[in-house]
């Protein structure tokens, strides 16, 4: 063999690793026949040889695959050097390469047989498209994909089979894809079946080079996922609906106010619980799901809860009641609770639903409300009224209360007959009756005989809107009409008396005037022109007298009589101030105001009157003021008086303010005896004519005394 002779090797051997039982194939041998062994391991051909003591190998890798081992043998030691390794390479080289020329053409044949075969058998839509975007070779299951033969589609643009919709997008990827490097693209396409609905289709795309040249074309296999695609969205919209409903479950679970739990119903454990079990019970939501639901439980229910337990595993689907039970918070006490229950899968559990309705504030409810019914008996058989029913036909359904005694009935001859019976002939009750049961609520007082009744009527009515009872309470009014007449009459003599009063003090006080007016006069005409004689006289005869002490006397005389004098003038002003009947009221009040007070108290009086007040309210106004200013002279110790006057309603309203010690006028409206008569003055006054009179005052605070009266009226109102 040549690579013997080459290598100046005593034998030479070719092993290809294609041995069905794992064994290499010899293909060549040169040398002493019977002196080689081998074995197969892995890649590798282990050579075994009898009576050579230099060898050499090299792997024959053809398109980089591992065919088998080429070696050399020799009998002396050491026979091969690197030179000779370079030669066995440079074989192993070229026998790949032959074995390569070699398959490459048998493999080429191969797969186009094989190709064919497999375009057209192929489960998958396979097609070829031109650079045009043609389709220049179409397989069965893709011309059955969109209902059409293959030769119906060959020539066919993919875009003459595309929505309308997508054709300028796709144009646009397959000219990208032209455009592209890739020899592989992965996509989805909407073709348009020949019966006119989407069809869904995943693409592999595979490039394909002609070997003389040109553009490329593209070999394509079709999927149709529309099946996919809506098994997708259906699970998508299960998969959204079933978080809506564990969303849904979530809220209604932890956010109802009533305690709800869920609990494994082997062994009891609690699974998950809500807010409110925390709330009602008092414990924690880590600590309730590390218990079992027998740890709220009294222990005298505990073999009835195992009962219960397993009647919802026999048959629990079903929402039902389960009765009521007693549970236990964690402070010790106890709880009645009303229990409904479901059986349902929990995260791979095998539980039971529970909601707990509390009755505690029932059951206080329901003993208020017989409490409430026994006091409203009570009160029903002890106090004057008639509770009644009527059914819509006008039957009495029920009655009782005092006042049927009144009105000599009895409940047991009246309930069950129609209420017109019961007073047939009284119109204005057969008026009331069928106001009532027409569905109008209202209250009238009727009399029957000497019983005055005040009834409230309101109907009940039903779904429809029409009347099925009417609820009436008829409360005997007899004794307070009476009264009330009593009071009207007493009222009335009141008003007569007072109005009696008012003008007996109208004349009383207009007689203080004119008694004012003819003593002011009097003094005025005659006691101040005899004193001023008497004066003159002194005078006289002190420049008679020769002595010192007789003048001196005479002097002391005269002195007096003038202080007498300017006593007398200063009591015609109070008596009857000039201004009143000759001037206005303001002035007149302005200059009583500053002869009240010493020189040392600032008096400022305020006000224009558009109208000025006439008869006795003028002369009112005036007195009420001139009482006020000697009250705060005598016992307010004020440094400031403010007095303003003001058209108010139709009338004047005076307003005395000073700074002065101030008192609780509280205790003077109580107690007016108290050195206080003048308030009472000054308030009869005011109402004397129809005015308004108050005083306002606190300790350290200063007084307001403020009033308003019409700016006509007379005395005798």
């Amino acid at each position: 063999m040549s690579v013997a002779r080459a290598l100046h090797a005593d034998c030479a051997t070719v092993h290809e690793l294609a041995g069905a039982d794992g064994r290499a194939l010899l293909r060549a041998e040169v040398g002493p026949p019977g002196q080689l062994g081998w074995t197969v391991v892995g890649d590798d051909v282990v050579v075994r040889a009898t009576g050579f003591h230099s060898i050499l190998t090299a792997r024959v890798r053809p398109n980089g695959r591992v065919w088998g081992v080429v070696s050399a043998f020799a009998r002396r030691p050491d026979a091969f050097d690197p030179q000779d390794a370079l030669v066995m390479e440079s074989i192993a080289n070229v026998l790949a390469t032959a074995i390569d020329r070699k398959s490459a053409g048998d493999a080429f044949r191969s797969w186009e047989a094989r190709f064919a075969a497999g375009f057209e058998s192929s489960l998958l839509g396979s097609l070829i498209v031109g650079p045009d975007s043609r389709l220049l070779e179409v397989n069965r299951a893709f011309g059955d994909m969109l209902g059409y033969e293959p030769d119906e589609l060959v020539g066919v643009s993919f875009l003459g089979i595309t929505p309308a919709g997508d054709a300028a997008v796709n144009a646009r990827q397959f000219q990208g894809m032209l455009e592209l490097s890739e020899n592989r693209v992965r996509t989805t396409k909407r073709f348009l079946h020949r019966d006119g609905h989407i069809v869904h289709v995943e693409l592999n795309v595979v490039s394909i080079h002609p070997p003389e040249g040109g553009s490329r074309c593209f070999f394509v296999q079709a999927q149709d996922i529309t099946d996919r695609l809506r098994a997708e969205t259906a699970r998508a919209e299960a998969e959204h609906a079933l978080r809506s409903r564990e969303l849904t479950f979530s809220q209604i679970f932890m956010g109802n106010p009533l305690p709800m739990w869920l609990f494994e119903l082997d062994g009891g454990r609690f699974l998950e619980v809500n807010a409110a079990v925390s709330e009602k019970y008092g414990y924690r939501r880590d600590e309730l799901v590390s218990m079992r639901v027998q740890d709220i439980r009294a222990p005298e229910d505990a073999a009835r809860l195992e009962e219960f337990i397993d009647a919802l595993r026999r048959d629990g689907s079903a929402y039902s009641d389960s009765g009521l039970w007693t549970h236990l918070r964690r402070d010790g006490t106890a709880m009645e609770v009303n229990i409904y229950s479901h059986r349902v899968p929990y995260r791979g559990h095998d539980a039971a639903l529970m909601i707990a309705y509390d009755l505690t504030a029932r059951r206080q409810a329901e003993s208020a409300l017989r409490e409430s019914e026994e006091r409203l008996r009570t009160l029903v058989v002890n106090v004057p009224v008639v509770l009644f029913a009527l059914d819509r036909r006008g039957t009495l359904i029920s009655a009782e209360g005092r006042a049927l005694r009144t009105l000599g009935l009895r409940t047991a001859d009246i309930v069950g007959h129609s209420a017109f019976s019961v007073y047939p002939d009284h119109e204005l009750v057969r008026s009331v009756l069928t106001r009532a049961l027409e569905g109008e609520e209202f209250s009238t007082v009727v009399e029957i005989g000497d019983v005055t009744l005040e009834g409230s009527f309101r109907p009940l009515l039903d779904e429809n809107g029409t009347v099925r009872e009417v609820i009436g309470v008829a409360t005997d009014i007899s004794e307070r009409t009476r009264a009330e007449s009593e009071l009207r009459r007493r009222i009335a003599e009141l008003h007569l008396a007072d109005e009696e009063r008012r003008r007996l003090l109208g004349h009383l006080v207009t007689a203080q005037e004119e008694e004012r007016r003819r003593v002011a006069n009097h003094v005025h005409d005659e006691a101040l022109p005899t004193i001023a004689a008497a004066i003159m006289l002194v005078g006289q005869l002190g420049d008679q007298l020769p002595g010192r002490e007789e003048a001196e006397t005479l002097r002391s005389i005269e002195e007096a009589l003038a202080a007498a004098v300017h006593q007398l003038r200063h009591l015609i002003g109070g008596l009857r101030p000039p201004g009143l009947d000759h001037g206005r009221l303001v002035p007149a009040i302005r200059a009583a105001a500053r002869s009240t007070f010493p020189a040392e108290v600032e008096v400022t009086v305020t006000g224009e009157l558009a109208t000025e007040p006439r008869g006795a309210a003028r002369e009112v106004m005036y007195r009420i003021a001139q009482e006020a200013l000697a009250n705060c002279r005598t016992h307010a110790g004020a440094t400031r008086v403010e007095v303003d006057l003001a058209d108010v309603d139709g009338g004047v309203r005076v307003t005395i303010r000073d700074d002065g010690r101030g008192f609780d006028a509280g205790d003077t409206a109580e107690s007016p005896a108290l050195g206080h008569l003048g308030i009472i003055s000054m308030r009869e006054r005011a109402e004397l004519v129809g005015g308004r009179w108050q005083i306002r005052s606190r300790p350290g605070a200063g007084t307001v005394v403020e009033y308003w009266l019409p700016s006509h009226r007379d005395h005798g109102g």
